[in-house]
């Protein structure tokens, strides 16, 4: 069967699941990457096999939540009324849970003194990364099963393309760490703060949890109806205005951790800010532009 790309590319419930999908492996994938420096340059106390130890607390964690989901989700669709309800109660709920779990990290770091740094910090810490974890996966079998009842015959390639979207989302904390860090960090500073990281993070979750909210998890892309057919302008025009909302948002995280007044975050926000207007609006000038022009053959 040949593939509905023009179905795939004007449907609100496929764009949300792919922005779900960018959000959540955005942040999942600093626990795979970037955890272990994290540990260690945070608590530095710590002996090489205990900071392993810790690094090992996302993922585990995050298994029990994808287990967790299955087990729940069966009476949340009874008490719902609809499996629709339920992945997006599950998907919200999870990746605003993981948001709120990474700031209560950063409390308990800022909150610590220093007779009980050494000890129990660290590990409620961890924790509250490990239960950011656990509610990132919360969301994915939903997600996976969305795949399956939207795409319906085209699963596979609904399913690859929310992949490619969380690759694309996972690649990212690769060079965006290292930019953040620099910015929020006085080049002669004895300690170096993640907080503005984990804030990025926990921003990026919320954008996942709310995008579920526009999501339509069982309807089959066949039975979806789409008010327009956007056109290559319009979705490509779409795309640099969801990328540049990630760039407002470091922007903004930037500007309100660096300990200093940093004009490359205000710089940030101001473009990534001017790029996602701009793109949304231009992204329906096109398609009302459009829609006039079929009205008038029609």
């Amino acid at each position: 069967h040949s593939v509905p790309w023009t179905k795939l590319f004007s449907s609100r419930s496929v764009w949300m699941l792919w922005l779900q999908y960018f959000c959540m492996s955005f942040a999942w994938y600093f626990y795979i990457t970037w955890m272990p420096t994290f540990i260690k340059e945070t608590f530095p106390n710590l002996s090489d096999m205990n900071r392993a130890l810790l690094a090992c607390v996302p993922l585990f964690f995050g298994g029990l939540g994808s287990i967790f989901s299955g087990l729940v989700s069966a009476p949340l669709e009874k008490y719902f009324g609809s499996s629709a309800s339920t992945r997006r109660f599950m998907g919200c709920a999870g990746l605003c849970g993981a948001a709120v779990m990474l700031l209560i990290s950063i409390w308990l770091r800022q909150s610590a003194s220093a007779a009980t740094a050494g000890s129990w910090i660290p590990i409620l810490s961890m924790l509250a990364v490990g239960m950011a974890s656990f509610c990132n996966d919360l969301a994915m079998p939903g997600a996976w099963g969305a795949c399956m009842e939207v795409g319906g015959k085209h699963t596979g390639s609904l399913s690859g393309s929310m992949n490619m979207m969380g690759n694309l989302g996972g690649a990212m904390p690769g060079f965006v760490v290292p930019i953040v860090l620099s910015l929020t960090n006085l080049p002669d500073a004895t300690s170096t703060s993640w907080n503005a990281i984990f804030y990025l993070f926990a921003a990026v979750y919320v954008v996942g949890g709310l995008s579920w909210l526009a999501i339509d998890p069982v309807t089959p892309l066949a039975q979806q109806s789409t008010s327009t057919k956007s056109s290559g302008w319009a979705i490509a025009l779409r795309m640099v205005g969801g990328l540049s909302l990630f760039v407002l948002l470091t922007g903004l995280i930037v500007m309100a951790c660096s300990p200093v007044p940093s004009s490359a975050g205000r710089q940030m926000a101001l473009i990534g800010g001017a790029l996602m207007f701009g793109g949304f609006f231009l992204a329906s000038f096109v398609d009302r532009n459009a829609l006039k022009k079929t009205d008038t053959k029609s």
